[in-house]
């Protein structure tokens, strides 16, 4: 997890930026949680952390750099916040275990070119986007390469409970797309194994 701020000297610091290099391969980081105040993440801020399976960015974030995940081979689950614009060259690039990405934008992030999910199984990634938006995504450049898009009530309470019995709960998000490791009070967004989605309210 890192925090909002550090304390150095006596002083403390916001944490506004991950910067380049920052993580590239810590082979070992399972999980990343990026808090609020991140701003900007840098080129190969994650590249060639293998076992990296889900990362949430935050709204905060404008754009994703070039490469920032190459190579992370077990990365399952990306959470794109609403504040992301444009996705450079390579950032998913050799995602190859990548099967779920949540982008909160309605309006899709430019994407300049196709390498930036470059290995990347667009036929069976789902992508889920804002409800309202499908036709957005199924236009965009780059976007468009993805042929299972879902629309989902980000914003809404409605609920879409698993029929199966057997599927279990694999990951929480609150309401800006946050991942969270336990439940929070307000809105949360509950992600099942057979990939149905629940919105609940804690109270």
């Amino acid at each position: 997890t890192i925090p909002e701020t550090v304390t150095y000297g006596g002083s403390t610091y916001a944490v506004t930026a991950i910067e380049r290099w920052a993580f590239g391969y810590c082979s070992e980081l399972t999980s990343v949680t990026i808090p609020e105040s991140v701003t900007s993440i840098g080129d190969d801020a994650f590249s060639g952390c293998t076992s990296l399976a889900s990362i949430t960015i935050p709204n905060s974030v404008t754009k994703i750099e070039s490469a920032t995940f190459d190579s992370c081979y077990a990365l399952e689950s990306v959470t794109i916040g609403s504040g992301v614009t444009s996705i450079a060259a390579l950032a998913f690039y050799k995602c190859t275990s990548l099967t779920e990405i949540y982008s909160l934008n309605p309006t899709p992030p430019t994407i300049i070119t196709m390498f930036a999910f470059f290995k990347v199984d667009m036929e069976n990634c789902v992508l889920y986007v804002p409800e309202g938006s499908y036709e957005a995504y199924a236009t965009a450049n780059a976007w468009r390469g993805f042929l299972n898009i879902v629309e989902v009530d980000f914003g809404g309470i409605e609920e879409t409970i698993s029929d199966n019995a057997d599927a279990s709960e694999i990951a929480r998000y609150d309401i800006s797309g946050r991942l969270l490791s336990e439940p929070q009070k307000g809105i949360n967004i509950v992600r099942y194994s057979d990939g149905t989605v629940e919105k609940v309210i804690v109270k």
